[in-house]
């Protein structure tokens, strides 16, 4: 319980300090429990902290290294492994920018005969995305969106992925697509923006390719900051009278 409402605090009001107290006390209630999953969110959140925090503390970096050892031996030791505990240290191989150890467990998975569902084929699309080999990921997202072709995340996925290698065309008819079905995708807002920002960027700068950059980048800012937005875009923003401490780095870059 500790661990769902911790992450309704972070992954949808992007509140780090409630979501922080929640994982803690989930992991003393814990004890020796085996909850991989909560170890995984908790290193989620401490790798968060470290990219959006004024000041880095040494301390987080120590506390996700004894949550992934713990996780590796809770792994080692179970002889039955079922879906979710592969599932779960891909995940924390992945926060943690270990692409290999990651890629060797997600391996030892597809040749199980364990059902492969959507979320592993977005997962390997991610593992692939951070490896750099996008056309494996673009493969891999394909997949993910044959077996849940009703998921808007997936096509950000893949849209991106396309992005990345430069297929304008291919990027731009996926997050048009989005968009056609889901006019507050904000996601879809930003990716398009980045389409024509990147294109302008190639070439010699054009001015018809900004102007419909910047209308997409304000119309992300506009709809995450409403309550339409498919996210929101202020989640650390400083409530009033409160010290500044976080840096909001979706909202900066844009």
């Amino acid at each position: 319980n500790y661990l769902y409402y911790g992450s309704i605090h972070f992954e949808i009001f992007g509140e780090i300090a409630e979501a922080q107290k929640a994982f803690q006390k989930g992991m003393e209630v814990q004890q020796n429990k085996k909850n991989l999953k909560l170890l995984v969110s908790q290193n989620k959140l401490l790798a968060e902290i470290d990219k959006i925090s004024l000041d880095s503390e040494l301390s987080t970096f120590w506390q996700r290294n004894a949550n992934l050892q713990h996780a590796e031996k809770v792994f080692k030791e179970t002889v039955y492994k079922p879906e979710e505990d592969y599932y779960q240290l891909v995940e924390m191989y992945l926060t943690e920018e270990m692409f290999e150890e990651a890629q060797t467990v997600l391996d030892a998975y597809f040749n199980t005969d364990k059902p492969k569902s959507s979320r592993w084929y977005n997962l390997k699309g991610q593992l692939f995305l951070a490896k750099e080999e996008y056309g494996k990921a673009i493969s891999a997202f394909k997949k993910a969106i044959k077996l849940e072709g009703h998921s808007f995340s997936l096509r950000n996925n893949l849209a991106n992925a396309h992005l990345r290698i430069k297929n304008y065309a291919d990027a731009e008819l996926v997050f048009e697509k989005v968009l056609k079905r889901d006019p507050n995708n904000v996601d879809a807002l930003i990716g398009l923006g980045e389409i024509y920002l990147t294109r302008s960027s190639d070439d010699d700068p054009d001015e018809l390719l900004l102007e419909k950059s910047e209308k997409y980048f304000m119309e992300a800012l506009h709809k995450g900051r409403s309550p339409q937005g498919s996210k929101q875009l202020n989640q650390y923003e400083p409530k009033v009278n409160q010290k500044r401490k976080y840096k909001d780095l979706k909202l900066s870059d844009l």
